[in-house]
């Protein structure tokens, strides 16, 4: 195989396992986020069952303050939109059902005769 062609594929092959050590590098940060989030959901979750904060660093203290300011945008979202679907509800005049009459039966049917 002449020099040339050889250098080509070296190259080629290398830069197919830059890009895939990129995306493995990618997923692991994905995999780490996804442990902290987790990791400060469960501290989160201790808090509320009234064990006390002490021994956290700094960092955590400030990820959970952090996971707590997102959670409470995401239940204020919630709420507008509830309360944005209540009114547009409201502002729809509702189908009347049209009244129940009671079906003649043999027990409610009595012969006059």
């Amino acid at each position: 195989m002449p020099e040339g062609e050889q250098n080509k594929k070296m190259v080629t092959h290398e830069m197919l396992l830059k890009q895939r050590i990129k995306k493995e590098q990618e997923k692991l940060n994905k995999l780490k986020k996804q442990n902290r989030e987790k990791q400060i959901q469960m501290l989160m979750n201790q808090c509320l069952t009234g064990k006390p904060l002490t021994g956290l660093d700094f960092n955590d203290l400030e990820d959970m303050g952090s996971m707590i300011n997102e959670t409470l945008k995401d239940i204020v979202a919630k709420i507008k939109s509830r309360k944005e679907e209540e009114l547009v509800e409201m502002d729809q005049p509702s189908v009347a059902q049209p009244p129940m009459h009671a079906s003649v039966t043999d027990e409610n049917f009595h012969d006059t005769t």
